[in-house]
């Protein structure tokens, strides 16, 4: 088994798992959120192998996977802190980093400082975003991480 951890994505809006509809720079706080679910599946779906069949098929992979997962997830947050410092002030962003529902994610004059910031590369930063939103959404269809406890975690978006 080889887990690939790119995705792509056409969906002309996003969309988190419950179905609200999504824009701009709030997909980040959703994929911010969403990356400690999926490195706990994986976690979890590892520890749940039967032995032999993970000693032998799925292990390495297994943890290639998860230590890419947990890379791709301090280079964002890392990314996240560079281009909010000096939209938001140091306790704002922390508070976005460790809540991912906060409300600046949706704040209009957030984003619109973003696309100040950012100029051209406001549009395809919010792209990959999504691209990754995407990824993370069809990784936990295939770990069956379970679509409501995902919901729940991203419902009050």
């Amino acid at each position: 088994m080889q887990i690939v951890l790119m995705c792509t994505t056409n969906d002309k809006a996003w969309q988190d798992w419950s179905g609200t509809v999504v824009s701009g720079f709030e997909v980040a706080g959703i994929v911010l959120g969403s990356l400690p679910l999926l490195i706990s599946a994986i976690e979890n779906y590892e520890s749940n192998l039967d032995r032999a069949t993970a000693f032998f098929k799925w292990k390495d992979e297994l943890a290639t996977a998860l230590r890419k997962l947990w890379y791709q997830r301090s280079l964002f947050e890392m990314t996240l802190r560079n281009i909010l410092k000096d939209i938001a002030s140091g306790p704002e962003i922390e508070e976005m980093i460790a809540d991912p529902r906060h409300e600046l994610w949706k704040s209009p004059d957030l984003t619109q400082s973003l696309e100040h910031r950012l100029k051209s590369a406001y549009r395809p930063y919010i792209f990959t975003v999504g691209e990754m939103r995407s990824c993370m959404k069809r990784l936990a269809g295939h770990l069956n991480v379970e679509r409501h406890t995902v919901s729940a975690t991203i419902a009050e978006r």
